[in-house]
């Protein structure tokens, strides 16, 4: 006799005891089926019945017939995300079931239980990429992300079928551009049902409020949110280029062109920025604009991973990467520290390049600091010393193609540097070598342009002077206080002593050509960057090592 849904929901209201497994796994059962039951007008009862599972979902992989429940429930589950209708009314009992689904499937653990079943559900989640609406295509992206990297599936016509969807949504950026920031006015309506979500769906690229007239308990206007499809959004755009990425490295000879095919679509992206008109607007919306950086900088990071294997067709659209590159350092939001670390991380990769030299005509821009650091007190705090260290390296690699005048503003952006006690001594250390690397320079380039060069030189020895001073007069009395005031062993130097007598022997050793070691950036998750900042470390261990 089957049972009603009223008694199916019950049973779900009142979990068995844990330790009566059988008990618990028929109750398990009872969700999936009420799931799965197509009766109309009880989606509020499956979404519960979801729920409830997704809360004892640990103890349904213990159970010691989980493999059988597995097969059973995503078979149920499938066919619901397959067959339904995608939602776009983020507060519908529907949308929060299919993406309630989606989030139990991610949670599934990679085991030989979960294996048979990998393609099915691959295919499933490629399909859904091009139909589904942001916040459940985000999941369904790191369903991608993390059966690939525990399984690792033959390569198939669906991979490159994919690579070429994730080409069509960069092509069709450009065309988006001035609907991305047009500004918006409120929408308001008498009730949901009067919302034709398909004409606002078209010009949508972030999550989109209406408000209507009926009240709620609180005698506040009732909203709904609006979710832009996927193949539109600003959030997934900035969450491919590592699927790119993850493809390439798991299907390499059978994507190589595919992935090359990505490079002009690249410097294509990273150069968009909306018009004055929309910057200017005094209802320009700038929630949507961080999002369209966000996506900007990880395409950035995309060109930064590959930039050595493909650098002979980075090196066609080397203009474009420069004017890229500068545009988003310099309107990069100030509130937005992390993106502009990744910005500089991503750009220190590709300053390890051969490409640096495209960077010559329009280094004095670096040596702005507004531009390069940005005038927010999280970022002047937290990210000077990779900001530093990124175009130390630059000016000690071209240092030979700059003229006279950027060598000057090099000395005197890195001579502040050597007096500023807020920057870390391994940071005022390169500083110091930097400018001892640029003596021989600016006395060639002083000869060749009938410069000032001496002028230049004596304000350097002036500053090398003037740190010797600071050093004797402020910080040695210091060290040795504290010397003293710790007993220390006949043959035991203070560790203190010692570190100031290395510093102090820094200044005036000869310079040193420093070496960056260069290691391949290491792949993360889609929740964070591309590329790791292991590089900063390795290069000021470069510059202070003696």
């Amino acid at each position: 006799m089957e049972i009603s849904l009223d008694k199916k929901f019950k049973m779900m209201a009142s979990p068995l005891s844990p330790h009566d497994v059988t008990g618990q796994l028929t109750t398990f059962r009872s969700y999936v089926a009420l799931i799965a039951d197509p009766t109309p007008g009880i989606v509020e009862k499956k979404l519960k019945a979801a729920q409830e599972l997704s809360e004892n979902f640990e103890n349904v992989v213990i159970s010691p017939q989980y493999s059988q429940f597995l097969g059973e429930a995503l078979k149920v589950f499938l066919k619901i995300l397959d067959d339904g209708e995608p939602q776009f009314i983020a507060e519908q009992n529907m949308q929060q079931l299919r993406k309630l689904l989606l989030e139990i499937i991610h949670r599934i653990p990679s085991n030989e239980h979960l294996k048979k079943y990998v393609q099915q559900i691959l295919s499933l989640m490629f399909k859904l990429l091009k139909i589904e609406n942001e916040e459940n295509v985000l999941v369904c992206l790191r369903i991608i992300i993390e059966l690939h990297k525990q399984y690792r599936p033959q390569m198939n016509e669906e991979i490159k079928d994919f690579l070429q969807f994730v080409k069509t949504i960069y092509n069709t950026i450009p065309s988006h551009l001035s609907k991305i920031f047009e500004p918006r006015s409120q929408i308001k309506v008498k009730d949901v049902t009067e919302v034709n979500v398909d004409t606002i769906l078209a010009e949508t690229f972030t999550t989109t409020t209406i408000l209507t007239d009926k009240k709620n308990a609180d005698n506040q206007n009732i909203s709904y949110n609006i979710i832009p499809r996927g193949v539109l959004s600003l959030k997934v755009l900035a969450e491919l280029p590592i699927i790119v990425v993850l493809m390439y490295q798991l299907y390499k000879p059978n994507v190589h062109q595919e992935v090359a095919e990505f490079i002009p679509l690249i410097m294509n992206t990273i150069t968009l920025q909306p018009s004055p008109v929309h910057k200017t607007s005094p209802s320009f919306n700038k929630e949507v604009f961080v999002d369209f950086i966000a996506a900007q900088i990880k395409t950035l990071s995309f060109l930064a991973y590959i930039i050595r294997i493909y650098q002979e067709q980075v090196q066609q659209h080397a203009n474009h990467m420069v004017s890229g590159l500068l545009g988003l350092l310099e309107f990069c939001p100030q509130e937005v520290a992390h993106l502009r670390k990744e910005l500089l991380i991503a750009a220190r990769h590709i300053l390890a390049t051969d490409l640096r030299n495209k960077f010559v005509q329009c280094i004095d821009k670096l040596f702005d600091e507004k531009i390069l650091i940005g005038s927010g007190w999280t970022t002047h705090e937290s990210l000077r010393p990779l900001a530093y260290s990124t175009l130390a390296d630059l000016v000690h690699h071209v240092r030979q193609a700059l003229p006279l005048k950027e060598l000057s503003m090099a000395v005197s952006l890195f001579s502040k540097n050597v007096h500023d006690e807020s920057l870390p001594s391994s940071i005022q250390t390169m500083s110091c070598k930097l400018l001892l690397n640029l003596v021989e320079c600016i006395r060639a380039k002083s000869e060749l342009e009938n410069g000032n060069g001496r002028e230049l030189l004596m304000r350097m020895l002036e500053v090398f002077v003037l740190k010797f001073k600071t050093i004797a007069k402020i910080q040695l009395p210091q060290i040795l206080q504290k010397c003293k005031q710790t007993p220390q062993s006949p043959t035991q130097q203070p560790a203190a002593l010692t570190d100031a007598k290395q510093n102090v022997e820094v200044k005036v050793e000869a310079p040193k050509t420093p070496t960056v070691e260069e290691s391949k950036p290491p792949m993360t998750s889609s929740s964070s960057s591309l590329l790791g900042d292991t590089a900063t470390k390795d290069t000021e261990k470069a510059w202070t090592e003696k």
